[in-house]
């Protein structure tokens, strides 16, 4: 009978949402990702500068990776160093950073290749 409560008072407290560091809520998110990273990124994640990423419908696993990478571990330089970058990453939560992942993934993208069959064609390659 101990087991049994244990087990389900061990599985309670691994789903709920504030156990579970991988899966932010895309909710509480929106705010610092329109706040925050909307000015470059776009607030649906869908920015119009060529040279910043796109991060609507990005796998959320790639954009926790990615902003941890801004991040210095142990006093040392961060893997990305970047003077816009570090700065915002180092100020977010592992929570913050969860929801603003969940965040943009959950936005549609919009297509910059539509009758660019030069970049259709650039895709297909890198693909195969």
């Amino acid at each position: 009978m101990k087991l049994a409560l244990a087990l389900a008072l061990a599985a309670t407290v691994a789903a709920s949402p504030a156990c579970r560091a991988d899966q932010g809520d895309p909710a509480k998110g929106r705010m610092l990702a329109v706040n925050v990273c909307g000015a470059c990124h776009g607030t649906d994640g869908n920015g119009t500068n060529e040279i910043i990423p796109k991060l609507a419908d990005q796998i959320p696993e790639y954009i926790v990776k990615q902003l941890n990478a801004f991040r210095p571990v142990d006093g040392k330089k961060p893997h990305r160093d970047n003077p816009t970058m570090t700065p915002i990453a180092t100020s977010l939560s592992d929570g913050d950073i969860a929801g603003v992942a969940a965040y943009f993934a959950a936005q549609n993208p919009t297509s910059e290749t539509s009758g660019r069959a030069d970049l259709v064609a650039t895709g297909e390659t890198l693909y195969t």
